[in-house]
């Protein structure tokens, strides 16, 4: 059980490192993208 938790911290820990590189501008643009009211129907 430990192990897993340890796989899933380094996996969040992975995505948060590849957003943090991202330009702001596209970041914004993705969560529009996924937040957006909108655009799910």
């Amino acid at each position: 059980m430990r192990g897993n938790c340890v796989a899933i911290d380094e996996a969040i820990s992975g995505v948060c490192y590849y957003f943090m590189r991202l330009p702001h501008s596209s970041l914004r643009l993705f969560a529009m993208t996924i937040f957006d009211p909108h655009n799910n129907g």
